[in-house]
Formats: C-alpha cells, sequence, structure tokens
C-alpha cells in the first residue's frame, strides 16, 4: 500500500484530481484483502462487498476510510467524504473499483488502489459496555458458568500475575482483592492517569480502547536462568477481527486489564492480567 505522509491541508491533499482509468487500460494487476487471490482485475467493474467500519484517516495525499474484511484483515478504500467515528464497529456493506491514484512527491508515479464509491450501514456496532460489565461481573464474583460462556472453544484463556518482583506470563492471582463498588461505569478511551500513580478524579469503572498487534502486554520469560521481556504471543485463533483491552479502576487506582478477542462478530474473554506497581 502507498501512503505518503504530508503535512498540506485538506483543501490541497483531498482535491487531488482523480482519473478514472488510464487511457486504453481495462485490465491492471492488483492485490486486495477485499477479494483474496484475484490478481487482475478490469477497473470498470464495480464489486460489493460487507466489512467493519474502523475508522477514516486524513493524514496522507488521499483520505482513506479503513474497513476490517471477514478475515480480519485491515484495508484502506479512498474516500474523499470523512466517516463519522462513532460508527467504528459497525457493519457496512461497501460499493467499490480499482482506481489510478498518483503518488505525491514521487514523480506524480502511477498506482492502483480500492476507491469507495458508496456505503450502507447494515448493523450497529455491539453494545462492548454491557458485554464488558457482563464479564466483569462474573469474574469477581466466581460465576464460572458465566465466565465460560465468554470462552471461546479453540482459545486458552490466559493469566499474568506477579507473586514477587517480576510480572509472569502463566500465574494466575488467587483473588480479585479489591472492593468493587455497587456502581461501575463503562466507557471508551482510556483516561488520564498512572499505572502506579493512580488515576486522579476518575470514576471507578471499565476504561476500554482496540489495540493492535504490537500494543499487546510485554512479560518476563526465563531462558537458561537468564530473565528477558518479550511481548505475548498473538492470540492464536483465525477471524480476529478486534482486540479490546480493557483497563479496571477501583478507587482512582489500576486493578487489572481484561483483554478480549472479537471473532466473528461475538465478544470472547482472552487474557486477564492482576499484575500490579510493585512488578
Amino acid at each position: 500500500m502507498s501512503l505518503s505522509s504530508c503535512n498540506a491541508t485538506q483543501e490541497s491533499d483531498s482535491n487531488i484530481e482523480l482519473t478514472d482509468s488510464v487511457s486504453m487500460v481495462t485490465e491492471v494487476e492488483f492485490e486486495t484483502p477485499l477479494r483474496p487471490g484475484i490478481k487482475v482485475w478490469d477497473i470498470n467493474q464495480t464489486f460489493i462487498d460487507i466489512v467493519e467500519f474502523d475508522k477514516f484517516e486524513t493524514n496522507y495525499d488521499y483520505w482513506y476510510a479503513v474497513f476490517i474484511t471477514s478475515e480480519g484483515e485491515f484495508v484502506w478504500v479512498a474516500y474523499d467524504d470523512p466517516i463519522d467515528e462513532a460508527l467504528h464497529g459497525s457493519k457496512f456493506q461497501i460499493e467499490w473499483k480499482i482506481d489510478s491514484l498518483y503518488e505525491a512527491g514521487d514523480g506524480d508515479a502511477l498506482y492502483y488502489k480500492e476507491r469507495l464509491l458508496a456505503y450502507t450501514k447494515i448493523a450497529d456496532a455491539p453494545d462492548l459496555s454491557g458485554i464488558f460489565l457482563d464479564f466483569f461481573s462474573a469474574w469477581v464474583s466466581d460465576n464460572q458458568p458465566v465466565i465460560d460462556e465468554f470462552k471461546h472453544p479453540e482459545l486458552e484463556l490466559s493469566h499474568a500475575f506477579n507473586p514477587g518482583a517480576m510480572c509472569v506470563l502463566g500465574m494466575k492471582s488467587p483473588y480479585f482483592g479489591q472492593q468493587v463498588p455497587a456502581k461501575m461505569i463503562v466507557k471508551k478511551g482510556f483516561p488520564n492517569g498512572d499505572f502506579c500513580d493512580g488515576y486522579p478524579r476518575v470514576a471507578s469503572g471499565l476504561y476500554f480502547e482496540t489495540i493492535l498487534a504490537d500494543e499487546l502486554p510485554e512479560y518476563y520469560f526465563e531462558d537458561d536462568d537468564e530473565f528477558y521481556t518479550r511481548m505475548i504471543d498473538y492470540p492464536k485463533i483465525e477471524g480476529v477481527e478486534d482486540i479490546y483491552k480493557v483497563i479496571i479502576i477501583l478507587d482512582e487506582y489500576h486493578a487489572g486489564y481484561l483483554y478480549f478477542v472479537e471473532v466473528a462478530d461475538k465478544i470472547y474473554i482472552w487474557h486477564i492480567d492482576q499484575c500490579d506497581c510493585s512488578a
């Protein structure tokens, strides 16, 4: 994918003149996560697919609607009109085509990219607030039947805990160890604060965001009596659409992390981190 970042204004960025095709060219070689396996395309043909909306990106020469395919692959589709970020997680039916774009600052080099022609929202994003709170309530009350409902049959639930100075993957805390208020808020977005210093004036609750593969937690591992840190392995399951990190805040302090994955439009618990600031 060719994306050139620049600091130009929206007027100069988004109004780059596009041509529907290069003169006399009707077939081009191109690969896209929207239709994996197809390498030769008719640039005059349009296509319709079902995808999940992730975000709208304006920091490049062209603007892009970023979608997630049914296989969990991200695809950046050129589009000139911003799409409301509040629609994150919603299912869209999109109509698109292959378009010819030009690389700014590189001799106006030609390349091909997906171009969004139209979209329709066909399903709202799932109510994550209720899902996360339902799991948290079951977890702190040790309601195993409900906890089991959140487990994917092909995905092992992992834990991390620090019985000493180091946070270790595979260790499970024997207790939650916190008094949970009767009312917990659930809110999208991480609040201002710190893992060790706390979250002043932040209400007790669950605060969540989607995270990328390079934002997964790191833990200590031992090899030949030497300790080193590395990132936890990506969930060992196909079709992961999103990973959600949930910060538990109680009485203005961090009380753990919950990690969920979305697979086939359903949310599953994947990893529980109960390491504290002594780690």
